[in-house]
């Protein structure tokens, strides 16, 4: 190392930053070489060199910085590392409590707890749930508006009059001798339908529809026609038909739609 220019012991913090660049130019050393050797950034350099000593890290970081900076220059650092000490005293105290303030203000990231974690999970679930039933919903009764082909009456057999819609479950008429030896029940359709939840139905022959709307547990409702009679049911597992009083048993499984005509004596 080569030796101090004739100063006292201990130089002044002043002449610090004098001394180093005094140092660094009589060598033909650049800022930019003296950082890529050191790893100390240019502005450090430069706050070194120029006596900014509150534009230095803590007092520990800087005697690490001062002592680099003089070793690769070829001077000796103990007389400059005293002169820093006894600069940066007297803002210590100030610096440390800064340093302290800043750190205080670092906010540690909590983790979640497994309850916070359960909660929002079931909370996810439901709403998952939910907007599959508003889904099959939607569906059900957009399968409820489609429209429903009339039902032709059988080959040969005209056309008759409107019926007359029966909306309440009533006692049919006694079958009534005709003169041919037909039976007037073998000349129409009944359909009658027990409910045991909730499900909607369409009603209609080829005059127009009978009932449209729903029908709750325990309803019961019974519709006579001498046309086919066409039934559609949504969640169809909730009703019980029974056609030309042959019991079909349930419509069909439970949130189905389904769409069926019975015709004027024909075996449903």
């Amino acid at each position: 190392m080569t030796t101090l220019p004739p100063s006292p012991d201990q130089p002044n913090a002043a002449d610090i930053g004098v001394i180093l660049r005094s140092a660094r130019l009589a060598r033909g050393i650049s800022l930019i070489e003296l950082q890529a050797r050191t790893k100390i950034g240019t502005g450090y350099l430069v706050a070194l060199e120029e006596g900014r000593f509150g534009a230095l890290p803590p007092l520990a970081f800087t005697r690490g910085f001062l002592r680099t900076v003089a070793g690769e220059l070829g001077v000796d650092p103990e007389p400059l590392v005293r002169s820093l000490n006894a600069a940066m005293a007297t803002e210590g105290g100030e610096r440390l409590e800064h340093w302290q303030r800043v750190g205080s203000a670092v906010v540690p990231v909590t983790t979640m707890s497994p309850l916070k974690r359960r909660v929002i999970s079931l909370g996810l679930v439901a709403l998952l749930l939910a907007l599959a039933a508003v889904f099959l919903l939607t569906r059900q009764l957009w399968e409820f508006a489609q429209p429903v082909p009339p039902a032709a009456p059988p080959e040969g057999v005209a056309t008759p009059a409107a019926p007359v819609p029966i909306p309440s479950p009533v006692v049919g008429p006694p079958e009534t001798q005709t003169r041919s030896g037909a039976t007037l029940a073998d000349q129409e359709v009944t359909v009658e339908v027990q409910a045991s939840g909730r499900s909607w139905l369409l009603v209609q022959t080829a005059a127009g529809p009978l009932f449209q709307g729903f029908i709750n547990a325990g309803g019961a409702m019974r519709w006579q026609s001498k046309t086919p009679i066409s039934l559609r049911a949504g969640n169809a597992g909730a009703i019980t038909v029974i056609v030309n009083g042959s019991a079909l048993g349930t419509y069909g499984r439970p949130g189905e739609v389904v769409d069926r005509t019975f015709q004027p004596g024909a075996p449903p």
